[in-house]
């Protein structure tokens, strides 16, 4: 079992072989890289910071082959089916579309029922699809067939067994400083506690934000057609 991992500006294996780590190489990782399978890593990377994107396909055994990307700004890497990604890139004016990639047949338009997305995810087992647009997260079958929308979701990922989803979204919006507990039993205390918080923020400085937005994690039952939110992770 080989483990990949990128650090600053270059990629690596740990090996458990010579007990090591090994640098790959390969050029600038750009995005995330996948194994598409056990002796084949995919990455995508920059020669030059003014160099057009390569999507490089990295062999364990030393060998490596760079594809051209026909884009910019690769992203949503993941393995589509055996010896086939599916990726998205933006073209010349910015639009993000899906597209399929092979070392056989090259880079391919996926998808064409979707245009100018934000994210893309596929168990095409299962015949699921996720993608973000400025109307939010819809999942559909592979053919386009609606089969719920999320307004407010940023991403959905369908499990590979097709049963749940997991919603990823901005949670309730919270103060940048401690409100402890939030229980009070006396009402002029909660009263009093929440006028010293609100001017503590207003005594802020100007770069320090009045209020976070924490990311927020919900799963969604295809099966029962339910949703749940993850309030505590342990």
């Amino acid at each position: 079992t080989l483990f990949y991992f990128q650090l600053f500006t270059n990629n690596f294996i740990l090996n458990p072989e010579n007990q090591g780590v090994d640098q790959l190489p390969v050029g600038k990782p750009i995005g995330r890289g996948i194994w598409l399978h056990q002796s084949a890593l995919v990455i995508p990377v920059i020669e030059k910071d003014d160099g057009p994107h390569l999507l490089t396909v990295y062999l364990t055994g030393g060998m490596v082959n760079n594809y051209t990307i026909p884009g910019t700004n690769p992203k949503d890497l993941q393995v589509y089916e055996e010896q086939t990604i599916l990726l998205t890139f933006e073209d010349e004016s910015g639009v993000r579309n899906p597209y399929f990639f092979s070392e056989k047949s090259g880079f391919s338009r996926a998808f064409p029922f979707l245009s100018n997305i934000k994210n893309i995810d596929v168990a095409p087992k299962v015949n699921l699809l996720s993608y973000t647009d400025e109307s939010g997260n819809h999942v559909t079958d592979l053919t386009g067939s609606s089969i719920v929308d999320f307004p407010k979701v940023k991403r959905s990922i369908p499990h590979p067994d097709g049963t749940y989803i997991a919603l990823e979204l901005d949670g309730q919006p919270i103060p940048p400083i401690d409100l402890g507990d939030g229980k009070y039993k006396d009402p002029e205390v909660q009263k009093r506690e929440e006028l010293r918080r609100k001017k503590k923020i207003e005594s802020l400085p100007d770069w320090v934000p009045r209020e976070i937005i924490p990311p927020e994690i919900h799963v969604y039952n295809v099966d029962a057609k339910k949703r749940y939110r993850i309030t505590q992770f342990y």
